[in-house]
């Protein structure tokens, strides 16, 4: 008779999250979407305080204004070419800015519609 060694939950949870942070921190290489910078700086401005300052509609410099450096670009895509006389064209960017310092690693993901911010998201802040 076989034994069947049952996962733990906490060990299935950091298999779950991990794999996803390693994918959004770049450390299963990858590129970088061809904007940005190809290597994130260490900055100590990605704090939850400046991350509630970023509004919904704000550019891309005004983002980078308040976290302090350029992030660089995870994804860029045009979902829809524009319809005269109907709509313009819609692009989407989502932008990364991340802090690492041992076990203090903080990620601020940004979503540019029409270099609008439209979404936003953190993690370890």
């Amino acid at each position: 008779m076989q034994k069947i060694k049952i996962v733990g939950f906490s060990t299935l949870l950091l298999v779950v999250l991990a794999i996803p942070m390693f994918a959004l921190t770049g450390c299963l290489g990858g590129n970088n979407g061809g904007g940005g910078s190809s290597t994130l700086t260490p900055n100590t401005q990605i704090t939850m305080a400046n991350f509630n300052r970023i509004e919904h509609g704000m550019t891309l410099a005004q983002v980078t204004e308040i976290l302090g450096t350029t992030g660089r670009t995870l994804s860029s895509s045009a979902h829809m070419p524009a319809i005269p006389g109907i709509m313009d064209a819609i692009t989407t960017e989502i932008w990364q800015w991340e802090f690492s310092r041992g076990f203090d690693i903080r990620i601020v993901l940004i979503t540019f519609q029409n270099d609008a911010m439209f979404s936003k998201a953190q993690t370890g802040l």
